[in-house]
């Protein structure tokens, strides 16, 4: 009750596409307080070649104190940018591997790792009725990565489960792999938390939740069953990996979502309220 809080943001993104079907150009407007606390994370020549992008962070006070999470303004922003990424693949017919490949100019570094966690994942295999999958792109710290989840959902209550998750990472050379690994899966299960279960909710200037059964994070159940990371042989310098994990995992769900139901999740996290008035959309 006495913490600081993520940053609340709203973004605006839109993309142009050429008459060659890629995309031409590229604005991402952040809106929220926290400075580089809200925009930090988009970096989109890191992943994609765009040949025109441009970033507009503006400020809005909400007057509560402020304190970057694990991946700072990564996972909202990288949330964002991969949600309209596969909601483009889809008005456009395409599977959301070719439609990055064929219409976001991967850069190589990338290509290899979407290459790599589609063949980890089995993508095209089929699922268990109830199931699909999502992916999207991970960044931070230097180290890139892409990640695949298969969820399913309740309806009734609109739980949203994670069952599997699938990450190939580049995070240079691997000095400590044990770590590293480990780096990698809590960040996954940290991004899962967040982005399912966590939600602080601000009235008259004081937190209305009190404990952890209306603050409600993810337990041990509820994690994925499994969890497969690989590394891409490297020898590169090593770059960071404690925050690596994070970032695609709220993208991943929501594309997965929109794959199982139709419909797209815009307002994190996805509380099971959230998940209903997104079926009755």
């Amino acid at each position: 009750a006495h913490g600081r809080f993520r940053p609340q943001t709203l973004q605006c993104v839109e993309a142009a596409l050429g008459k060659d079907g890629k995309i031409a150009g590229w604005r991402h407007c952040v809106v929220g307080e926290g400075g580089w606390m809200t925009h930090s994370g988009i970096n989109l020549d890191r992943y994609y070649g765009i040949p025109a992008s441009a970033i507009d962070p503006r400020g809005a006070s909400h007057g509560i104190r402020l304190q970057p999470w694990r991946a700072v303004a990564h996972p909202f922003n990288i949330f964002a940018i991969e949600a309209l990424v596969d909601e483009m693949a889809a008005k456009e017919g395409m599977d959301p591997f070719e439609f990055r490949r064929k219409r976001m100019n991967l850069t190589s570094k990338a290509r290899r790792l979407f290459d790599k966690v589609e063949a980890m994942a089995e993508w095209k295999k089929a699922r268990p009725a109830g199931r699909s999958l999502g992916v999207a792109v991970s960044e931070r710290s230097g180290s890139l990565g892409a990640g695949v989840v298969e969820i399913s959902l309740d309806r009734a209550s609109g739980r949203i489960r994670v069952h599997e998750v699938w990450m190939a990472v580049d995070g240079g050379t691997i000095v400590q792999p044990d770590m590293a690994r480990a780096n990698i899966e809590s960040g996954i299960v940290y991004g899962l938390s967040s982005v399912l279960k966590e939600r602080v909710t601000i009235k008259d200037g004081a937190v209305q939740q009190t404990n952890f059964h209306d603050y409600e994070v993810l337990r041990m159940a509820e994690a994925p069953e499994v969890i497969h990371v690989e590394f891409a042989p490297s020898r590169g310098a090593p770059t960071g990996l404690g925050e690596t994990g994070n970032p695609f995992v709220a993208a991943a769900v929501a594309n997965a979502f929109a794959k199982l139901t139709g419909k797209r999740l815009y307002h994190m996290p996805f509380t099971p309220e959230r998940v209903l008035a997104a079926l009755k959309a």
